[in-house]
């Protein structure tokens, strides 16, 4: 199978480079390239609906064994009891119930970053705060603990989720990765450690020069869960919107199972399948949207369109010009001409960013 793959990418290069009035070679390559995608199409069907595909799978040789991932939550976990109890005299098991959130949390985390590219780690840290007010009432300093175990779960598995996503695209192996993070971590302890031990013996913080102001905000939120009362009708808003946030991923998942290809809407409202969850709505992308202020998102939302109607143009003055030339155009030639505006577009946004 991943033979076939590889087959189909050289088909694909070959495509693109074939000259276009050689009509003998390329029907050839046109039927090769068929019979290499029949060939992976019997492939995918022939396989389980919950297996991931043979192209995307790494080597096991190159994965970072099932031991060294638990051993290292283990004795994290401890280190992390441990410090907390010695510095902040936060009780054993408290710290432990702050690690088991931040788990999920950080799942949270890394599904808010794909969909969106931001993590939004503030807010979820707050999560962490709010339960933790039950957990421990009254408990300031076990709260703020708690809250910041949580951000730095899902902050630490945000990042290590973007390098691996970078490194798969790369096929890079995912166990020198590993091995590259964990020397990074070791040296990263004392630096960052020494950085601000530095900074605060030059810098009094917090002061007026440098008011904190992220740290004020955390110490609020501590105050407020801990005896302060919420503005009325709050629970109602957060109970409605947790409902019909919960319901939404429960019934994209229902639907990506279902069979049919058309879905019927409020019983009378026909709809493709493939449209539908192209345009489901996601809880996460719309808590995104008032997280962030409307200058990050219009210039994202102004780029895609920008970038989209641009690739159409182009796609469609190469149609025009191949109907001129009394050719037809390759499928497999829009596909890569798609690809490859789609990559110009990524670097040329990244320069932008660079000169920001």
């Amino acid at each position: 199978r991943n033979a076939y793959c590889r087959l189909r990418r050289k088909r694909s290069d070959r495509l693109l480079s074939t000259d276009r009035n050689d009509s003998a070679r390329t029907r050839q390559l046109l039927t090769e390239t068929d019979q290499v995608d029949s060939l992976d199409a019997d492939a995918d069907a022939a396989k389980p609906d919950n297996q991931a595909s043979v192209e995307d799978e790494v080597d096991s040789r190159f994965l970072v064994p099932g031991w060294i991932t638990w051993g290292g939550l283990l004795v994290s976990t401890m280190l992390c009891m441990g410090i907390v109890k010695a510095l902040f005299d936060v009780p054993l098991y408290d710290t432990l119930i702050a690690v088991a959130l931040a788990l999920p949390l950080a799942v949270l985390g890394v599904r808010a970053l794909g969909e969106t590219d931001l993590n939004p780690v503030s807010g979820i840290g707050k999560i962490s705060q709010v339960i933790f007010a039950g957990v421990m009432p009254g408990n300031m300093v076990g709260n703020l603990i708690a809250g910041g175990i949580a951000e730095a779960g899902a902050q630490q598995a945000g990042d290590l989720m973007q390098d691996l996503k970078t490194g798969h695209l790369l096929n890079a192996s995912p166990r020198a990765q590993f091995a590259g993070q964990m020397i990074g971590s070791v040296f990263s302890v004392f630096v960052t450690a020494g950085a601000y031990l530095l900074y605060t013996n030059v810098y009094p913080i917090p002061s007026k020069q440098f008011p904190v102001p992220t740290a004020q905000v955390w110490l609020d939120m501590a105050r407020l869960v801990n005896g302060q009362p919420l503005p009325s009708h709050v629970w109602p808003f957060i109970a409605a919107f947790a409902l019909v946030f919960v319901a939404l991923p429960v019934a994209a998942a229902v639907l990506a199972h279902s069979a049919q290809e058309r879905v019927k809407i409020f019983g009378t409202l026909v709809v493709r399948k493939a449209t539908l969850q192209r345009w489901w709505p996601s809880g996460i992308a719309f808590a995104m949207g008032i997280y962030n202020t409307p200058n990050f998102t219009l210039m994202r939302a102004i780029g895609a369109i920008v970038t989209s109607i641009v690739t159409e143009v182009i796609v469609m003055r190469t149609k025009r010009h191949s109907a001129a030339a009394n050719s037809t155009p390759f499928p497999i030639y829009e596909l890569l001409q798609r690809r490859k505006l789609g990559m110009l577009a990524i670097i040329m946004a990244s320069g932008f960013v660079l000169g920001e």
